[in-house]
């Protein structure tokens, strides 16, 4: 998934195994996926310093 914060790209392998994309440019698809990626970031960075603590 790719963003730039005025498009949402989305691609995934298909059920015939091609590859299908999703494009939007729809303010709250793309306000979503923005919140998502930094939420998920955040824990990741969040692990990241737990590991470093523990170590």
């Amino acid at each position: 998934m790719i963003s730039d914060g005025k498009f949402v790209v989305q691609i995934k392998y298909g059920y015939d195994n091609k590859l299908v994309a999703y494009l939007s440019n729809e303010e709250h698809t793309i306000m979503v996926q923005e919140i998502l990626f930094e939420k998920y970031f955040n824990e990741i960075k969040s692990l990241e310093i737990n590991n470093i603590v523990n170590e």
